[in-house]
């Protein structure tokens, strides 16, 4: 197959699918403007909108089958960090669609710029004026308007960890109660993370314009840039953690991944990849455990308060109750129900559920070991064996929402799995779900349409796993042969 042209500038592939992703970027931030908060379901064009996000969705996969093989070329690098930050400005004056997790980052964000413990107080708690709350804290209230009661979940405290509190904190400052704020910080840590993945590809020699796996994928810069969901901040802490692993820099990384367990807690399955390697350094391996213990307590202070039984714990209620979007989930509470009845122990459906979430727990935390122990002598395979763990986390997870690909793209920058990119169409029909909710057919699309959403993706992904097996056994014939002929001779 011909490669594209990139001498003369980007080629057909790059210019038309650039142009394609950005006139539907527009299209959707144009749509916005329906989704007002509180307006009526049903006057919400949510159907046109999934249309819009799938087509994007399967223009990016096309742009990556098209343009493989192609030069990286200054030129063509210029067009696609242009078009990329043009998708993503398109969305700084939108509505943010069917979401409305940014009210909390708005006032946990105020909370800790104030010098209050984000932890220590519900929103709903300073809504009633409680008496434990702080008079400050109460100010604070009436100064956050509409912020503060469109907080969902206001009985809970927050669940987002303290980095997160301070990039929220950030973003206070820079903009006070305004998504704008949220929207600028995103954009300085993108472009950050865009320089720092250009590096990583450089030091897995890889060709430059792998950065569009990425730097165009238009479900996430959607998430973060219209949802203003904070999963992007995890990506320069993974691409720096990729870097510093690959220069062996394994005591230092340690900084990266405590960055990145203090914006979300499952990178801590990453610890394995960093430690197994200094298993035969027992200095090495001393100093990463000491600043480890070191950041871990800086994080952990901040939320002692949740560590006290609460009825109003966030977290709590997030690891043992919070199920959406899944798949491959259902298959463990399942199985525990079915142990059940042969062992008749009457177990209470939330009890499977939560059996369901450890055993998915313990899946993940046996698999990170495995791949941490197999790969300790190969810095070069991080970003891999990353991508698995990070994948079956995703993939397995009780809460499988579009913005949680974010954990996977660092990686799969690196390394892309055609069923894995798979995911960007495929996940933008769980907005569906606001539909058929809204129709009263809430269990259709948790019982039906989910499964619309992952077959595709599990079955690319098993088809390609087939291949590479096949592909292997191949290769190991074609060296037997090989080998055979060499050591044939007269007798």
């Amino acid at each position: 197959m011909k490669t594209t042209n990139t001498n003369t500038g980007p080629g057909f592939a790059w210019a038309h699918c650039g142009g394609a992703l950005l006139g539907l970027t527009v299209s959707m931030a144009w749509l916005s403007r329906v989704f007002v908060y509180g307006s009526p379901m049903g006057e919400r064009p949510i159907p046109l909108l999934v249309a819009l996000l799938f087509t994007a969705g399967l223009v990016y996969c096309a742009t990556l089958f098209l343009g493989r093989g192609s030069n990286s070329t200054p030129k063509l690098m210029t067009w696609i960090f242009l078009v990329g930050l043009a998708m993503r400005l398109c969305y700084f004056a939108s509505t943010p669609i069917l979401e409305d997790d940014y009210y909390r980052y708005l006032w946990d964000g105020a909370v800790t710029a104030s010098g209050h413990n984000p932890y220590a107080h519900s929103p709903e708690s300073v809504q009633l004026m409680e008496k434990q709350v702080p008079d400050t804290l109460l100010d604070l209230g009436m100064d956050a308007g509409q912020v503060l009661d469109r907080v969902n979940h206001p009985e809970l405290t927050t669940v987002y960890p303290p980095v997160a509190q301070g990039a929220f904190a950030m973003a206070h400052v820079l903009v006070p109660w305004s998504i704008t704020g949220l929207r600028i910080l995103y954009l300085i840590l993108d472009c950050i993370s865009f320089l720092l993945l250009l590096h990583l590809l450089s030091q897995c020699f890889k060709p430059f314009w792998l950065i569009t796996v990425y730097w165009w994928n238009p479900l996430l810069i959607k998430e973060a840039f219209n949802s203003v969901h904070m999963d992007l901040l995890l990506v320069p802490c993974l691409a720096l953690l990729a870097l510093l692993v690959l220069q062996r820099r394994y005591v230092v990384a340690q900084l990266p991944l405590v960055a990145a367990i203090g914006i979300k807690v499952w990178p801590i399955l990453l610890l394995p990849l960093l430690f197994a390697p200094l298993l035969k350094h027992p200095v090495a391996l001393m100093k990463a455990t000491l600043l480890l213990l070191l950041l871990g307590c800086v994080l952990i202070l901040p939320l002692y308060p949740l560590i006290q039984p609460a009825h109003d714990s966030g977290f709590s209620e997030y690891a043992t109750r919070w199920e959406m979007n899944d798949a491959l989930f259902m298959a463990f509470p399942w199985v525990v129900e079915k142990v059940d009845a042969l062992l008749n122990l009457e177990l209470t459906t939330p009890t499977t559920h939560r059996m369901g979430r450890i055993l998915v727990a313990l899946l993940c935390v046996i698999i990170a070991l495995v791949v941490g122990l197999r790969t300790r002598k190969h810095p070069d395979r991080f970003n891999h064996a990353a991508l698995i763990i990070t994948a079956t986390l995703f993939l397995l997870s009780p809460t499988q929402f579009p913005w949680y690909a974010f954990w996977l793209f660092p990686f799969l920058m690196v390394r892309p799995v055609p069923g894995l990119l798979l995911l960007t169409p495929m996940l933008s029909l769980y907005y569906l779900r606001f539909y058929y909710t809204h129709l009263d057919q809430a269990d259709f699309f948790h019982n039906r349409v989910v499964w619309v959403e992952y077959a595709p993706v599990f079955l690319v992904l098993v088809l390609s796993w087939m291949l590479s097996l096949k592909a292997k056994g191949n290769k190991k014939v074609g060296e037997g042969v090989v080998t055979n002929k060499q050591s044939s001779g007269p007798s």
